[in-house]
């Protein structure tokens, strides 16, 4: 027999888990691109049967600034004006969400493993259209 897909629904920081079209699924994992306390989490998970974390619960682990910080290390130095404005360091700031965002998929899939995914989001977000 063959394993179904695990279900993640992204859930937008507007949006609650129970109030949408997406409560008539079913979820393994909805994943807050928010924040919520643990007593909100608690209670979601009760009233929609799954799994509730938030991506960001994986920000706070040092080792995500780390990770960002080694790709902008790969560039420093190395796009120096007359001035000695390192524009490497300037035009990286714009990515550092981005890459930040990366991270945290990275450590969301980690946390989820392998296997065969099926994504959906409760609306567009930064967050989904990097997992597209």
């Amino acid at each position: 027999m063959a394993k179904s897909s695990l279900r993640i629904l992204f859930l937008h920081p507007d949006d609650s888990p129970e109030i949408g079209p997406w409560v008539r699924e079913r979820w393994d994992l909805v994943v807050d691109l928010g924040f919520a306390g643990a007593q909100t989490y608690a209670d979601w998970a009760r009233a929609v049967n799954s799994r509730i974390l938030s991506i960001h619960q994986f920000a706070g682990q040092t080792e995500s600034y780390r990770w960002v910080n080694r790709i902008f290390e790969q560039g420093r130095g190395r796009l120096l004006d007359r001035e000695g404005l390192d524009w490497w360091e300037i035009l990286s700031m714009k990515s550092y969400q981005d890459l930040h965002t990366l991270f945290l998929f990275r450590q969301l899939q980690r946390e989820i493993g392998p296997g065969t995914v099926e994504l959906a989001a409760t609306r567009p977000h930064r967050f989904t259209n990097l997992a597209e």
